[in-house]
């Protein structure tokens, strides 16, 4: 059974708050399959990917287990759980902030392993289940990125606060005239910058439950028989190699806000890739119009990644998400890998 994300978290909370701290088969199972989900929606997240990978080597060491687990290896599980929902449920993108908490949980991580091979009861412990911590829990694409940023951790653990320069925030501010599509997620039609969309193309039905399994879309599905791969799309990722266009994967992102559905749309007929800067993304859409709006004026009125009204060119009011910090969310930084880039 694969389960949604919205399924797989209420299945960490659910453990998270047990009182019986006995792991049997019959709660081991579903955590396994919301971990699976969990990673899928967080792979582009190398730290919170990473955590959760210690998380999963750890539940795989108490499935092994015979008897009483070490009561410190279900702290660890917990703890890492209750760090994996806290952030998707704040819904904002800090990288520092990551980085630091993949830091702390890692060296807790370690101690935990150094307690297990030291405890008799955990002798026939298969040690290489605790071993798989986050470097080779990166997915192909990620994997030289998280290596570098493990590097770059080192030098940032030495900085305090105070010496690191402060990130501005970025404020939504579509000028009058920028063009605008209209899109329906759920039950509500949203405006998307023209200029966001990368490319739009039908979604099959067949299609759509392989993406939604996996939570991820190969670009290579979109390879032309005839013709260049990079000439479908528009903005950066028309900049990249057909060739390296065809290794990436793109992730399934779902909008947030009141009004917009917590999970892809199940009646979705177009998928449209986003871009803004290096980040990519996915995300169904049911309807997608063809014909453009033009903005103009804005009224900011944050909901989600919905920021604000505007009144377009035919005095009607639309709501108006920024790809810009879903994108940063869920989406994934094609700079960031420039090896894979330039393999």
């Amino acid at each position: 059974m694969t389960l949604s994300i919205d399924e797989s978290l209420q299945k960490l909370k659910a453990e998270i708050l047990a009182q019986d701290w006995r792991l049997p088969p019959k709660r081991i199972e579903p955590l396994e399959q919301a971990f699976a989900c969990l990673k899928q929606r967080f792979k582009s997240r190398k730290h919170v990917l990473a955590i959760l990978t210690m998380a999963d080597s750890v539940l795989i060491h108490l499935k092994k287990q015979e008897g009483d687990p070490l009561p410190q290896c279900l702290d660890f599980l917990k703890e890492a759980m209750a760090h994996v929902v806290s952030i998707h449920e704040d819904g904002k993108f800090n990288p520092e902030s990551e980085e630091a908490l993949f830091k702390r949980v890692y060296s807790q991580f370690t101690l935990l392993k150094q307690l297990v091979q030291k405890e008799k009861q955990c002798s026939g412990l298969d040690e290489a289940t605790l071993e798989q911590h986050p470097q080779p829990a990166a997915t192909s694409e990620s994997g030289a990125a998280l290596t570098a940023t493990l590097n770059r951790s080192a030098a940032a653990a030495n900085t305090s606060p105070a010496e690191r320069p402060a990130k501005a925030p970025q404020i939504y501010a579509p000028p009058p005239g920028t063009s605008y599509r209209c899109i329906t997620l759920g039950e509500l039609t949203i405006g998307i910058e023209e200029e966001a969309l990368a490319f739009i193309s039908t979604l099959s039905p067949k299609r759509y439950k392989a993406y939604t399994k996996t939570s991820h879309i190969p670009l290579k599905d979109f390879s032309p028989f005839f013709g260049s791969l990079a000439r479908q799309f528009h903005g950066p990722l028309a900049a990249i190699k057909s060739g390296k266009l065809k290794k990436l994967e793109l992730p399934l992102m779902i909008p947030q806000g009141v009004g917009l559905p917590t999970i892809p749309d199940e009646n979705a007929q177009f998928l449209l890739v986003i871009s803004c800067g290096q980040w990519h993304g996915v995300i169904f859409a049911s309807h997608v119009s063809e014909e453009l709006r033009l903005l103009r004026t804005f009224t900011r009125g944050r909901n989600g990644d919905i920021a604000g009204n505007g009144i377009m060119d035919d005095e009607s009011l639309l709501p108006l998400l920024n790809a810009a910090p879903l994108l940063e969310r869920e989406g994934f930084l094609a700079a960031v890998d420039r090896n894979f880039l330039a393999s």
